[in-house]
């Protein structure tokens, strides 16, 4: 079944021509050169659950800076105090669980701690009180932040957050499961008073359930970019976002505090979720994109609550009447368009839209050449957002897209990504003015020097401004 499309266009500002590249995915951490593995063992770490073996864990990571850290497959090792990192090293232990058995942090990377990998262990813990996070990146008020990669890792249990992410720098986080904590699930937000943000992380495949808190909170954090998020079942927001400049496409569901909430400061970014439900988004800026998603044509509208302008479109299935509030408590009228299922929520800021044609392609490898892929039937504004993304990485390459329109073939191009990168991803989204001869929208994609049978994904919208 093609997917039926709500989208929700915030827009405070008037309409102007742009293309806005998103940062594609960088390069990960890569494994320190082939060193003999230290096993905490050979310091002392009994390793079996119950023997607090902080010391002995400590000594070890501390000899293994520049190596690895091999935590014993099958083993829990058990700890009572901090353990710090202040230098590049892999903590690897798939099987091996770190169990905490006091109200403590688990792992904290110091600032200025770059080239960390951690890597394929569970960090548990046993305390009852307190709210001690799980792992810390970076520390308040540092001009420098931590960086690494999080591979493979579950963290939950924790009194606090699962991952706390604080003005630390770039980094990759990879199949992270940061659940059932106290706090949020993760969070990053910068913590350094004079003004540093923390910018670009790139997650993919976080699952975030049932934590006290929110499933992922975005504080003073921007340029990040998420893909395959579950935020499901959490006390506080599914998703919470504050500063401007992220990407993040996920599942968003029963979430006690809501689906979304953009903050006063959140703006430029673009969110693409799924299975909202009927829980209200909170938006408190304009000037994001936003593109709720339901593969079921009967699923009812979700309630309005926003400060700004809002337009959403439903399923051929709709209802015709739909609920809509301000929170601002400006007058609003919420009607419902039958001919297009289209909900506004009348506001002299508004600009609403109609979503005309969705190209969706995957499993793709090699250039397509130029395709004619929608005829508009009138002349006038539409906004394209375009999404190119790795599904299957090489070895080597690069791809390209780029969307035009009229017969001038005025075109807008994406940056290339890195088809070995199974990470990399761009979007854009531009405005273009159709002609009264209503020419064609077309697209291609240009695939350079691939190695390794990569292969990647293309997604444009298009949308009619009205």
């Amino acid at each position: 079944m093609r997917p039926i499309f709500f989208l929700l266009t915030v827009s405070l500002h008037s309409q102007t021509a742009l293309v806005r590249p998103f940062l594609s995915f960088p390069n990960e951490v890569s494994r320190p050169a082939l060193l003999a593995a230290i096993d905490p063992r050979s310091f002392g770490a009994m390793c079996d659950g119950v023997t607090n073996d902080a010391t002995a864990l400590q000594n070890a990571i501390t000899a293994s800076y520049g190596g690895v850290l091999s935590l014993p497959s099958g083993a829990t090792c058990a700890f009572a105090s901090q353990l710090n990192i202040t230098s590049a090293i892999t903590v690897q232990g798939y099987g091996a669980t770190l169990r905490k058995t006091a109200n403590v942090v688990g792992l904290h990377l110091a600032s200025g701690a770059d080239g960390v990998v951690l890597e394929g262990f569970t960090l548990d813990s046993s305390a009852t009180t307190g709210t001690a996070d799980g792992i810390v990146i970076g520390d308040a008020d540092a001009t420098n932040g931590a960086s690494g990669t999080l591979r493979d890792v579950t963290v939950k249990h924790q009194r606090g957050n699962g991952i706390n992410i604080r003005n630390g720098g770039s980094g990759v986080m990879d199949t992270i499961d940061a659940s059932a904590n106290s706090g949020d699930g993760v969070i990053i937000d910068n913590q350094n008073t004079n003004g540093v943000n923390t910018n670009a992380w790139h997650i993919r495949q976080l699952t975030c359930f049932s934590n006290g808190g929110d499933g992922l909170h975005l504080g003073t954090a921007a340029a990040n970019v998420v893909t395959s998020l579950v935020s499901e079942g959490n006390n506080g927001i599914g998703l919470s976002v504050n500063y401007p400049g992220n990407q993040i496409q996920g599942y968003v569901e029963a979430n006690n505090g809501g689906p979304l909430f953009l903050g006063g400061d959140a703006f430029h970014n673009v969110i693409t979720l799924r299975s909202v439900g009927k829980t209200a988004p909170i938006i408190r800026n304009g000037f994001n994109w936003i593109y709720l998603l339901s593969d079921d044509p009967n699923v009812s509208p979700p309630q309005l609550s926003y400060e700004g302008s809002v337009t959403f479109y439903l399923p051929p299935a709709a209802p015709t009447v739909a609920q809509g509030d301000n929170s601002t408590n400006v007058a609003t009228t919420a009607y419902v368009d039958t001919a297009v299922k289209k909900i506004a929520v009348s506001n002299p800021a508004s600009t609403s839209s109609t979503i005309t044609e969705a190209l969706n392609l995957s499993g793709q490898a090699a250039s397509i050449g130029w395709m004619d892929f929608y005829t508009p039937p009138n002349p006038g504004t539409y906004r394209i957002t375009l999404v190119l993304n790795v599904t299957t990485p090489g070895t080597g390459g690069t791809v390209t897209a780029t969307v035009g329109w009229n017969s001038a073939n005025t075109v807008a191009s994406s940056s290339p990504i890195a088809l070995n990168n199974r990470y990399a991803s761009t979007s854009f989204t531009t405005l273009a003015q159709v002609d009264a001869n209503r020419y064609h929208f077309f697209y291609a994609t240009a695939v350079t020097g691939a190695t390794g049978n990569p292969q990647y994904a293309l997604q444009i919208y298009v949308e009619r401004l009205n």
